[in-house]
């Protein structure tokens, strides 16, 4: 099941106040990785509290907002 959150909700549960941030994510990107890859990108993910597919989005993030594939791919290729 797949559910989309469209807008930005604040749920109060006792003195817990929780966000959630509006996303719009619907492609689902499979691949493989080794091992080592993946320990790394675990190891990203606890150091911000973040889980794996969100490591992966923020690194995309951090290469689209650059504007450029074609220095993107240069920067991945030195």
């Amino acid at each position: 099941m797949l559910i989309y959150v469209t807008q930005i909700i604040y749920v109060t549960i006792g003195l817990t106040k929780a966000l959630y941030f509006e996303m719009d994510k619907k492609a689902f990107i499979s691949f493989r990785a080794t091992k080592d890859d993946e320990d790394f990108l675990k190891k990203v993910g606890e150091l911000d509290d973040r889980s794996v597919s969100s490591v992966l989005v923020k690194m995309i993030r951090y290469f689209r907002n650059k504007g450029d594939a074609k220095k993107t791919i240069r920067e991945l290729n030195k």
